[in-house]
C-alpha cells in the first residue's frame, strides 16, 4: 500500500504562465522532497496548461477545471483530493527558495509531537511556526538574526479604548486616498516613516477584516468576482441597478442629482420658471453593470482618514498602557514574538 506523503503542496492556476515554470520548478527543487503537489487549472486561456503538463514529476497531479470557478474553489477542490498531514499553499506566481540550512524533518516532528498550532511565519513560501523551538532549529544565522530582530505584536481586539477625544474628532485626522495596490504597512511607511504602525491606520479606520475592508490587489478582485458572479457576462454585462443621470434646469441649478438608484424607466417632468416652460426629461435612469457597482464599492474603500503624526505618540502610549501581557493570559502571545525582513505574520 502505497504511503501518505506528508506535506500536499496546492497551486490554483489561472492565466500564470509569466512565472508559472519557475513557480513550479522552485517547488520540485526543494530539499524537503515527501510531498505531492496538486496544481488546479481553472480554465486558462493562456500557456499555463501546457506548461503544467511539461513536467513529467510523479509528484504532480493535474485538475483542470472546464470552466473558471474562481481562486477559493481550486483550493478547496484540492484540498479535496489531499493526502498529506500538511498542507502548504503555493501561489502560481511565487518561488520557493530551497533552504539547506533548514531541517525540516526535525521541524516535522515538532508538530507531531508538540500537537498544537501555535501562530505561523510565512518566510519566502515556508511556512515556520514562531516560537522558539523552532527558531533553535534554523541554522542560518542571518535569517535567526532577522527573526530575533522583533516588534511586539498585540490583539487589536482586546478590550480597551484609545483615547476618545482623539478617534471621535476628525480635527485629528487627514484624509487619505488609497493608490494603486497600497497595504497598510506600505501606508503607514509613507505617512509615519514605520511600517510597524499599520495597526494605527486599521484602528482610526475601525478596519477589523482587511480582506473584506481593505481594498483588494486587482488580480485578488478580478478571481473574487468571477467566482461571485460565476460567468463573464453575467458580471460584465448583468445590471445590477439604475442611477440618475444628473438634471440642471436653464439656471444650472440642480433638479435631479446623479447617482440616486432608481427602477427603469425613470423620468422627471418640472417646470423651469426662468424659461417659463415644463420639461419634460425622458428617461435618465443609466444602467450599473455588476463590475461598475463593485468597482464603486472598491473605490470607497480607498477613502480612509490617517491620524496627524504629532498626535502619534499619544495613540502608542495608550496602547502601550491599556493593552500589557501577562504571562499565562489569554492575550499573552510572548515578549520574543518577531517580525523580520520578507516575514509575514498568520495565525
Amino acid at each position: 500500500m502505497h504511503k501518505n506523503p506528508t506535506v500536499s503542496v496546492i497551486m490554483p492556476v489561472f492565466n500564470s504562465e509569466k512565472y508559472l515554470k519557475q513557480s513550479i520548478e522552485s517547488i520540485l527543487h526543494q530539499t524537503f522532497t515527501d510531498f505531492e503537489f496538486y496544481i488546479i487549472d481553472d480554465c486558462s486561456t493562456d500557456n499555463s496548461l501546457n506548461i503544467i503538463k511539461s513536467f513529467s514529476d510523479d509528484r504532480i497531479k493535474v485538475i483542470q477545471n472546464k470552466i473558471n470557478k474562481g481562486y477559493v474553489h481550486g483550493l478547496n477542490l484540492a484540498l479535496s483530493y489531499a493526502r498529506g498531514k500538511f498542507i502548504a499553499r503555493m501561489d502560481s506566481d511565487d518561488y520557493s527558495f530551497p533552504d539547506p540550512t533548514f531541517d525540516y524533518n526535525k521541524f516535522i516532528d515538532w508538530l507531531d509531537t508538540k500537537g498544537f498550532r501555535p501562530n505561523l511565519i510565512l518566510r519566502e513560501s515556508q511556512l515556520i511556526p514562531l516560537c522558539d523551538e523552532v527558531i533553535k532549529l534554523i541554522k542560518n544565522e542571518k535569517l535567526k538574526k532577522s527573526i530575533v530582530d522583533y516588534i511586539k505584536v498585540k490583539n487589536l481586539f482586546r478590550k480597551g479604548e484609545i483615547r476618545k477625544d482623539i478617534f471621535q474628532n476628525l480635527a485629528f485626522f487627514e484624509k487619505y486616498k488609497i493608490v494603486g495596490d497600497d497595504r497598510p504597512d506600505n501606508v503607514a511607511e509613507n505617512f509615519y516613516g514605520d511600517p510597524t504602525l499599520d495597526w494605527v491606520i486599521l484602528l482610526a479606520n475601525n478596519i477589523v477584516n482587511i480582506q473584506s475592508e481593505w481594498p483588494l490587489l486587482q488580480d485578488d478582485l478580478d478571481r473574487y468576482l468571477v467566482e461571485k458572479y460565476g460567468d463573464y457576462d453575467i458580471l460584465y454585462n448583468g445590471i445590477h441597478h439604475y442611477e440618475t443621470s444628473e438634471i440642471k434646469n436653464s439656471q444650472g441649478v440642480t433638479i435631479v442629482p446623479s447617482g440616486l438608484e432608481v427602477s427603469s424607466p425613470y423620468s422627471v417632468s418640472y417646470y423651469d420658471y426662468f424659461i417659463d416652460s415644463q420639461i419634460e426629461t425622458g428617461n435618465i435612469a443609466t444602467p450599473i453593470t455588476n463590475y461598475d457597482y463593485e468597482i464603486k464599492l472598491e473605490d470607497a474603500k480607498r477613502n480612509i482618514y490617517l491620524l496627524k503624526p504629532r498626535y502619534l505618540n499619544i495613540v502608542v502610549n495608550d496602547m502601550d498602557n491599556i493593552m500589557p501581557y501577562k504571562k499565562g493570559s489569554s492575550q499573552y502571545i510572548s515578549e520574543d514574538l518577531k517580525r523580520g525582513d520578507n516575514i509575514r505574520l498568520y495565525s
